[in-house]
């Protein structure tokens, strides 16, 4: 029998909206102002930075998210999230985000190189593969632990739609550099037949959740249902979140927090 976690919650009646002034940063002459690495934004209770990160001939555009009370001599766990299929990072700057970063964790998001025809990363949209993103997440997994700021032993991935399909793959293939796992909405249907995501992410021998709505019309049910019959519920959870569409709204994300941060805790990302 198949078990299942349906989370019905009341809507919340505020959303909110990360907003904020920007600081002055250097310019390098080949980019905007804005997208400069080091360059800083300042909101009412954390802070952004531009960070790129290099893999091969190309460079990835993202924003690490900390902590008002930022300390870079401290050693702080990290969440990175992979968007969608042409989407980009700043679609995954939402109420998790803020979340996450209440609870003292770093955040990156980020652009796949030709991950979206507006892509601040390098690369094009055409060339854009499974692999080619799964090369750019894992490029970034291998920065982020060099970083002296980042505990090494405290990465988590977040995966939404096509990014979610990426992000099993990758988990798979850097198990020993990832300790939890949040899948929205995996497009694992949408492979391009270059990797067997099942057979690939079955290597990562952790727990892991999977989060989706009723709402959903790219994603359905079997899709969710049929990882969580191959998967068993000792190793994976699934959030059926009642009326949310495929793109999570701030509220979605609200009924189903206490149960991310619950599964972050047991994984030992966030500090109970």
């Amino acid at each position: 029998m198949k078990k299942f976690i349906i989370i019905i919650l009341s809507m919340l009646s505020i959303v909110t909206i990360l907003t904020g002034c920007s600081e002055e940063s250097p310019i390098t002459p080949d980019r905007p102002y804005s997208m400069s690495e080091g360059y800083e934004e300042e909101y009412k209770d954390f802070s952004s930075v531009i960070h790129w990160v290099k893999n091969g001939d190309l460079e990835i555009f993202g924003h690490i998210y900390r902590p008002s009370n930022f300390d870079e001599h401290k050693a702080y766990p990290i969440l990175i999230m992979s968007h969608g299929y042409n989407a980009t990072g700043a679609d995954q700057t939402n109420s998790l985000v803020k979340n996450v970063v209440a609870h003292g964790i770093l955040c990156y998001t980020f652009d796949f190189c030709g991950g979206s025809v507006l892509s601040k990363s390098d690369g094009n949209f055409e060339d854009m593969t499974v692999l080619t993103e799964v090369s750019d997440l894992t490029a970034i997994i291998e920065d982020f632990k060099q970083m002296s700021f980042i505990d090494a032993s405290k990465i988590a991935l977040f995966g939404s739609s096509f990014g979610g399909l990426v992000t099993s793959v990758t988990a798979g293939r850097c198990v020993q550099d990832i300790q939890a796992v949040i899948l929205q909405a995996p497009a694992i249907m949408a492979n391009d037949g270059s990797v067997d995501p099942y057979e690939e992410f079955d290597h990562f021998n952790k727990k892991f959740i999977v989060l989706w709505g009723t709402a959903d019309d790219a994603v359905n049910e079997k899709v969710v249902t049929d990882l969580f019959d191959y998967f068993g519920e000792n190793r994976m959870t699934l959030y059926i979140i009642e009326d949310a569409p495929h793109s999570f709204q701030p509220s979605d994300y609200e009924k189903c927090m206490d149960d991310i941060n619950q599964y972050l805790i047991e994984m030992g990302i966030i500090t109970a």
